[in-house]
């Protein structure tokens, strides 16, 4: 019984970690230029505006993969 809620849990944190990398290659793919494009076209603050959201989006989801990488060690350290 063991073996198979760390295999479910492995399972869920694995799909997790999938879904969060979908906005990282989002990051990569896409040129500065292109958010740029599109922040000018929704929000327009300013340039600032935009360099500190653009900084913080691509922190925030390069971190969160990492996250759950801890989160699956934790799982299979303990079960």
């Amino acid at each position: 019984m063991k073996d198979e809620e760390t295999f479910v849990w492995f399972m869920i944190l694995l799909c997790m970690l999938a879904l969060s990398l979908v906005p990282n290659l989002y990051y990569i793919f896409k040129s500065k230029d292109d958010f740029y494009s599109d922040y000018r076209n929704t929000i327009d603050i300013g340039r600032k505006d935009f360099e500190r959201r653009y900084k913080r989006n691509r922190i925030i989801w390069a971190v969160v993969p990492f996250l759950i990488l801890i989160l699956m060690a934790i799982v299979n350290f303990f079960r």
